[in-house]
């Protein structure tokens, strides 16, 4: 059995109160709140948390893509790491550029095409 010592306990309750205390005014009505905040000393509280409109259900987000830069900006991005990769392999071409929708290259020679899509399949 799990001993655990009395003051422990006691700070435990206490601060369980003190938790159940100062979370009761967003518990209770506005009128209790009114009556807490007259009546009683200023030590008692009596502000409520004030929740923001994700938490009240009052705002809504509307995310949108913009399509045409994803797809420009994977391109450019394919044409940056492309260049390397046909040096490495020692693939020899006369002009690399991107397009509105993907790569366009070209070759000293046709033989490389084979290769060229294969490394292109790898970067994409």
């Amino acid at each position: 059995m799990i001993h655990i010592a009395r003051w422990k306990k006691i700070a435990i309750i206490l601060v369980c109160v003190f938790g159940v205390l100062y979370s009761a005014p967003n518990l209770i009505g506005k009128d209790a709140r009114d009556f807490i905040t007259n009546n009683l000393p200023s030590i008692v509280p009596s502000k409520t948390v004030n929740l923001g409109l994700d938490l009240q259900g009052g705002s809504h987000l509307l995310l949108q893509v913009g399509l045409d830069t994803v797809i420009t900006e994977r391109a450019e991005a394919l044409v940056s790491s492309l260049r390397p990769e046909l040096r490495s392999k020692k693939i020899g071409y006369r002009r690399l550029n991107d397009l509105a929708n993907g790569v366009r290259v070209e070759l000293r020679d046709e033989n490389d095409v084979a290769a060229v899509k294969k490394i292109i399949r790898k970067l994409d």
